[in-house]
């Protein structure tokens, strides 16, 4: 669910931004969307102990905000921390390795620096995450809107323009606008098709299924063209 509302407020945003020919931000938008689906359709794949694992990492993140205070004096704060250790002895794949082979209640800050990490405590990538959905639509949309996110030459210079022997520059090419219309469909409708299945107890009728048929038909496009 926190999920699907945050992909929905980023789709309402990008198509602002679109209407207003705001086409950069617009993609920089459709990443972060497209970055939050291949979190959710890697946790997907073993809902259980994966959406366990993003769950719990909130503990970490309460420990790290009360030890980011300093010196603890308050009684409450101490048994606090005290209790957020405790909780998270249950999570080991969320301890670094190298509190595992030492004894982690001696290190100032045991704790992974991400959730998505495996049973072992390796860390999985975004690009591990799309080649384990089998889908190289996805992988191909993130390593390209990659490039305007990370400031790379063929992300920043993609829409420079060379008229009279005079460069211009301007980020509002059809080509760009298409694609962060569609990578911005793919994410949402994607996102709600998952939360659709984990929370629906019939499978008979599908809307989400029948807009994305109805999307390919009028539109006769693929999300990465």
């Amino acid at each position: 669910m926190c999920f699907a509302y945050k992909q929905l407020s980023h789709a309402s945003s990008a198509s602002m931004l679109l209407t207003e020919n705001q086409v950069l931000d617009a993609n920089v938008i459709s990443r972060v969307m497209l970055e939050g689906l291949i979190l959710l359709g890697w946790c997907s794949l073993e809902p259980s102990q994966r959406a366990l694992r993003w769950r719990a990492f909130s503990l970490v993140s309460d420990y790290r905000t009360i030890k980011s205070r300093g010196a603890i004096t308050d009684s409450m704060t101490q048994a606090k921390l005290t209790e957020l250790t405790e909780r998270l002895r249950d999570h080991p794949e969320l301890y670094t390795n190298a509190a595992r082979r030492t004894n982690s209640e001696s290190n100032s800050d045991p704790y992974q620096k991400t959730w998505h990490v495996q049973e072992s405590g390796a860390r999985v990538e975004l690009r591990q995450m799309a080649e384990e959905l089998q889908d190289p639509t996805l992988k191909l949309l993130y390593d390209d809107l990659s490039q305007i996110a990370h400031w790379t030459p063929a992300g920043v210079g993609f829409d420079i323009r060379q008229n009279d022997e005079k460069p211009s520059i301007g980020f509002s090419s059809d080509a760009k606008m298409a694609q962060a219309y569609a990578v911005v469909f793919l994410a949402l409708t994607q996102t709600l098709q998952i939360f659709n299945s984990h929370f629906s107890k019939s499978h008979s009728a599908n809307p989400l299924q029948d807009l994305v048929e109805k999307y390919s038909r009028d539109f006769s496009m693929n999300p990465s063209g």
